[in-house]
Formats: structure tokens, sequence, C-alpha cells
């Protein structure tokens, strides 16, 4: 009899373990509303904004452009923000969040990941060359530079594959250089080329046999990365502007795009079908980030005026919206999949909780 019990008792424990990895508490929990200084609240302010992460930044170089974007460790308790040419690391484990480094950048730049151990960013300015810096040092170190074999444009989006050994640069003159980092020594794999106007997009979907880069010229393009040379597999079209957000599901199933037109396209993942989501003002107005929540049954768009939308993509339906002060620059999803984070001009980040 003990014997047959072992496979239940084996099984349950399995489940009682993934339960535990799913619903773990994040520091995110902490978060209280209440808590927000009255300075930093605002008139209609939602119950579900819950916190305001980072500190505002004045910006001091009017005579250039002010990239802001934020990120998430996906192993720990830190975040990144870019703005006036550093990256600043805050660990949002501690109340109130504390700054723990800044990484220099050579110029403004919003192209910068962590990797998927969270070990190491990856990060460019306005240069071609992309600078891979240890954060489990401290302060971080400069570990190794990527210098494209011919003169390149700055990079503008950096994605890692999901195993880590690969990473992927979108340069503003339209490539996409692909670089093999799991070998003894990093070399360039492979140049993709294209698309016929600069670059603003790229990432992996979540089992790296996919590659999306999104371009000025309207189009999202599907990368086939299983071949030593990647091949491209399809190009998704229909925006009437600018791409600004390439988005996978958790699952890879779908991925959003959006942008300048300001309406969100949501396609399987092989980018035969689309559905649109039409809510957010046009142009001038535009979006400027998505992300998928947990369950991949929502997703939730963020636009430049400061409006976020949740949408139902069963039906293509708007669930609710919130409007955050200041102009968006990006939006990210957060380890726990359970809030989203959206970073300002100013580089204060919102932290939104969606129950």
């Amino acid at each position: 009899m003990v014997t047959n019990r072992l496979p239940r008792i084996n099984l349950w424990m399995m489940r009682l373990l993934l339960f535990l990895v799913l619903f773990q508490a994040s520091p995110l929990d902490r978060l209280d509303r209440t808590a927000i200084p009255a300075e930093k609240r605002w008139e209609g302010q939602s119950d579900d904004v819950v916190g305001i992460l980072g500190e505002s930044i004045p910006y001091t170089d009017k005579t250039n452009h002010r990239a802001v974007r934020v990120a998430f460790s996906p192993t720990d308790s830190l975040f990144g923000v870019t703005s006036d040419r550093t990256i600043q690391l805050w660990n949002f484990a501690e109340s109130p969040a504390r700054k723990t480094a800044v990484i220099p950048l050579a110029g403004y730049g919003e192209a910068w990941a962590f990797s998927p151990d969270g070990k190491t960013i990856a990060a460019a300015g306005e240069e071609p060359v992309v600078r891979l810096w240890d954060v489990s040092a401290t302060p971080p170190k400069e570990r190794a530079a990527l210098r494209p074999p011919s003169k390149g444009s700055m990079a503008r989006d950096i994605a890692f594959a999901p195993d880590g050994k690969t990473l992927a640069v979108a340069h503003h003159e339209g490539t996409v250089r692909v670089w093999d980092l799991g070998s003894p020594q990093t070399r360039l794999r492979a140049e993709l080329r294209g698309h016929t106007s600069y670059l603003t997009r790229v990432q992996f979907s979540p089992d790296g046999r996919t590659l999306a880069s999104g371009s000025r010229d309207k189009t999202v393009k599907l990368w086939d990365m299983t071949p030593a040379e990647p091949q491209e597999r399809a190009s998704l079209g229909g925006h009437l502007d600018n791409l600004m957000v390439a988005q996978f599901s958790a699952d890879g199933k779908s991925i959003a795009t959006s942008g300048t037109e300001a309406v969100v396209r949501v396609w399987d993942g092989a980018g035969s079908a689309s559905i649109q989501l039409k809510g957010h003002k046009p142009y001038p107005n535009a979006v400027r980030g998505a992300a998928f929540l947990a369950d991949g049954k929502r997703l939730a768009s963020a636009s430049a005026d400061g409006q976020v939308i949740l949408w139902d993509l069963s039906g293509a339906k708007k669930i609710k919206e919130w409007t955050i002060p200041g102009k968006i620059h990006g939006m990210a999803s957060t380890p726990d999949g359970r809030h989203l984070a959206v970073v300002t001009e100013t580089a204060l980040v919102y932290v939104i909780r969606e129950k």
C-alpha cells in the first residue's frame, strides 16, 4: 500500500511546489497606495495605482531627445530606468526602493536589457557598440564590448534569447545584428536585413525560435532563428505609421504590435491573423508600450498621453483604463506577473496592480 501511494504523494508535492513558485510573495505586494506621498498624488488617481518607484529626474539636455525605458530583472528585486545618459538600478525589495548603482551610457539611449539570469545588462548609447555589464558585481563592471565589423549606426533596441546565449541588436540603419554569446569567444552570427527604414524594436519569442523586429517602415518581421543563417518567415503589415511596440505573450502564441498609429494589433504567433484594438487617441499620440498579463487573455497598452488600457482579447473589448500623470515613455510587466510598470518622461515608475 505504501508503494502505491508514493506516486500520488510525489504528484501532490509537485503541484504544491508549482503553486509556491507561481504565487510566491513579491516585494511589490507590499506597495500600498495610501503610502504614496501627497505631493505625488493626482486628481482621479485609481486605487489600482499602488506605488511610485524611482526618483524624478529633471531633463537637463533640451537639445537632445530623451529616451526613458523601464525593465525588471527576471531573477531578483532589481529594476532599471534609463534617463539622461545613464541606467539607474533600484532595489525594490527595500522600502522605500533604494538606488544601488548607475551605469553610464555613451549619450542618450533606450537600448538595453537584462539577461535571463539577471547577472548581465546589455546596453548601448549613441553608438553602434553594445556593452555587457556584470551587474552581480558591486559596482557593475563592463566585461565586454560588441563592435560591429563594419561601421554601423546607433542601437535602438536589444533583446536576449531565453537561453541567454544569443543577443539581438536592432540598429538605426535597419539591420538586426545577432551575436553568439555562448561560444568561448563572442562572435557576430548574422546580420538580418530586409527593413527599409530604421528599426525600433526587437524581441525573441519565449522559446527562442522566432525573433520579431519592428521598424519605421510600418512592418514587423518574424525571423526563423533555428537555421545557422536566420531566415525571414513573415512580414506583418497593415499598420499605417511607425512601429514602436512588438511584444510576445508568455506562451508565444500571440504578438502585439503598435506605434504612432495608436491602433494595437494582436497577431497569432505565426503572424497570419490579427485583431484590432482601438481606444487610444490618434497621432500625435502614440502607443509606447504593451504587456500581456500572466493569463495571456488580457493585454495592457500605454500611450504617450498618459492613458493605459486593459483589453479582453477574447472579445477585443476594453475592460478598464487608468490615467497616469505625465508623458508615458514605456511599459513593462513585472516578474511576479501581477503588476504593470509604466515609466514617464520624468523617469518615475508607476506600479499598477491588476486585481
